[in-house]
This record gives structure tokens, C-alpha cells and sequence, in this order.
């Protein structure tokens, strides 16, 4: 093989592999070898006669003889393999180098169109264009003397967080949780105040997260926090409006009340929001329709909406009873009346 493809790698399997590929392009099958005979320990042998035909100048053609009788076949190829072996070339038959010599030419034909053909496509050439640095934005530093850009905020937005139950017993989450939702849904009555709703804002429940990261993935431009401290009858409710660029405190206040005065503690809460952030009140008093002004009434529904949060059978059960306890103590509450309706619907 090295005399036939000089400074050429060619396995033994590809030549193989050369070859029955031309077999299948004849339409021989596994058993049955009408034009190529295999020559144990030889080689391979080109049975049918092969002819040389005049042509015009620099043109080459080939005519492939018929398909042999199938009745001969085997009887070609032992007598070819008996004559290989014994080295004697019969009458009729050509000398055994020719042979050999027209077999190797045409297994060379044969490996250079199958390389050829099988040959992968060209690689596309990669045309190399100059470097450019491309620096990625670096993440907010939060430092006391640093602020945030929050992007895209409107610039008189709030989101109202819930606030922390600082009861003795920490067993007022309920009422903390509807002070600070009863806010909320006072300031989103301003007209010209950009509110977070109360799933968004809630979510951060719990959470010891800095108030410029919550006011970056909330989307507002001031956060309002604060806690509440109930004990018996007295109240203690504390708020801060804080901006959220930069964690600086815009407005603070403690009230320390009774029980009976929690509806006034929220309207002073949410007028001095608004009134910090410079926003329309429109008529000034934010109007409850539906609500209660009786604080027991107002605390069962508190109860009862916790309850209803938790989503349990048990739990909306619980809540449909505290909702029941709200309706009798004021029965003109249509909105405990509405979520007691909308437990069993």
C-alpha cells in the first residue's frame, strides 16, 4: 500500500471499507460476488472481462459488462482461486500479475472517489474581528453614605411592609399585620400615589433585608415600616417612611393610644405619608365604605382574616366564625360580611 499512496496514511480497514463500498454500488450481496473476488492472503480480484475501447482525446469511458450468468458464478470463482494458488494461467485467462495489476487499479479508483466523496465539508474560515471590552455593571455598594438608584420607580411611590409584632406575648401578629394592610389600603386611595399591593409587599415579612434592596425589587422610590406594641386596651404603634435610594429616615412617629383610638392612629399615619411625599389628599379624609368604626367588631374580622390566609379547612373555619362574631357585634360591617359569604361560595 505504501507503493500505491506514497506519503498517503492508508489503513488496511479503509481499504476494506473501499471495497465494500464498490460491492454495494454493484448490487452484490453477502454470499454471492459477481465482480469482486476476495483472494484470501492476496487480496481482491475484478472477475468480469474488462475492455479497452478507443475514445476521443482526453475523454475515458467504461463499459460495464453485463451481470454474469449466476449459474457460472461459483464455478468463476473457484477455478480463479485454484489458478491463484497454483500460479499457472490458463488458456483464455490473463497471466496472474495482470490481473492483479488491473484488480489494484481499480480498488485505487475506487478508494480515491470514496475519500472523496466522504471527505467532511470545509470548516468555515472564522474571521477574527478586534477584542472589545465590554465591562459588566458593578453591583450597588450599600454604605451608609452611598445610595441606590432604584430604575424605573415612579417618584412618588410606597410600598407599606408589614409591620413587626412587639407585643409582650407575641401573639398580636394579626393586628400588626392589619394595621399596617388598613395603611396600605388608605394610601391607595390617593390619587396621586403609586401603592405596592399587599402580596408584593408582604412578601418581605420576616425578612432581615436592607430597605434599599426591597425598595430596588419592589420598584418604589419610599418604603413605610413600623411595629406595634398591644397591651390589654393600650396601643403602641410605631411608622417610619424611609426613602429608599439611600435608607435615610424622610419621616418617623410614635403613638401611644388606647385601644378605641386605632382607626385615628392609622388616618394620622396615612395623612402624614402623604403629606411627606407632597401628594393630593383629594378631600382629605379617607373614606371606609363597608368598614366599622366598633373596635371589637374590627378586631374579630382581624382574627378571622388571619385565619382566612392560611387556606386549611380547619383554619377557614376558625376564620368563618370570627368573620360570624364581627357580624353580630356590627351588623352594618359589609366587609366581614362579604368574606364570611365568600368562605362558603
Amino acid at each position: 500500500m505504501a507503493a500505491v499512496w506514497p506519503h498517503t496514511i492508508v489503513e488496511e480497514n479503509n481499504l476494506n471499507q473501499a471495497v465494500a463500498a464498490l460491492r454495494k454500488a454493484l448490487g452484490e450481496t453477502p454470499d454471492q460476488h459477481c465482480f469482486i473476488l476476495t483472494i484470501p492472503g492476496r487480496g481482491y480480484r475484478f472477475i468480469p472481462e474488462v475492455k479497452t475501447l478507443a475514445a476521443l482525446p482526453g475523454t475515458a469511458t467504461i463499459d460495464l459488462p453485463a451481470e454474469p450468468d449466476q449459474a457460472n458464478v461459483a464455478a468463476k470463482e473457484a477455478a480463479a482461486v485454484t489458478k491463484v494458488r497454483s500460479g499457472i494461467s490458463g488458456s483464455g485467462t490473463w497471466p496472474l500479475w495482470q490481473g492483479a495489476v488491473a484488480m489494484l487499479i481499480s480498488v485505487v479508483i475506487v478508494v480515491l472517489a470514496y475519500l472523496y466523496w466522504e471527505r467532511p465539508p470545509p470548516e468555515p474560515v472564522a474571521v477574527e474581528k478586534p477584542a472589545q471590552s465590554v465591562t459588566p455593571p458593578a453591583a450597588p455598594t450599600l454604605t451608609p453614605d452611598k445610595s441606590v438608584t432604584v430604575v424605573g420607580a415612579p417618584l412618588q411611590s410606597v410600598a407599606v411592609l408589614a409591620f413587626a409584632d412587639m407585643s409582650p406575648g407575641k401573639d398580636q401578629e394579626y393586628f400588626a399585620d392589619g394595621v399596617s394592610e388598613e395603611v396600605l389600603n388608605q394610601l391607595s386611595q390617593v390619587r396621586d400615589l403609586f401603592v405596592v399591593g399587599r402580596t408584593s409587599s408582604f412578601s418581605f415579612k420576616g425578612r432581615n433585608e436592607d430597605l434599599r434592596i426591597i425598595g430596588d425589587k419592589l420598584g418604589v422610590s419610599h418604603l413605610l415600616e413600623g411595629s406595634v406594641r398591644k397591651d390589654g386596651n393600650q396601643v403602641r404603634v410605631s411608622a417610619q417612611l424611609v426613602k429608599a435610594a439611600d435608607g435615610y429616615h424622610l419621616w418617623s412617629q410614635t403613638y401611644d393610644r388606647t385601644l378605641e383610638d386605632i382607626f385615628a392612629v392609622q388616618d394620622d399615619i396615612s395623612n402624614a405619608v402623604a403629606e411627606t411625599l407632597q401628594v393630593s389628599l383629594g378631600l382629605g379624609e379617607f373614606s371606609r365604605p363597608g368598614w366599622t368604626r366598633n373596635v371589637a367588631a374590627y378586631e374579630e374580622y382581624l382574627r378571622g382574616f388571619s385565619y382566612r390566609l392560611q387556606g386549611t379547612p380547619e383554619s377557614l373555619a376558625m376564620a368563618a366564625e370570627h368573620f360570624q362574631r364581627a357580624i353580630d357585634i356590627d351588623p352594618s360591617f359589609i366587609v366581614a360580611r362579604t368574606c364570611f359569604i365568600d368562605i362558603y361560595c
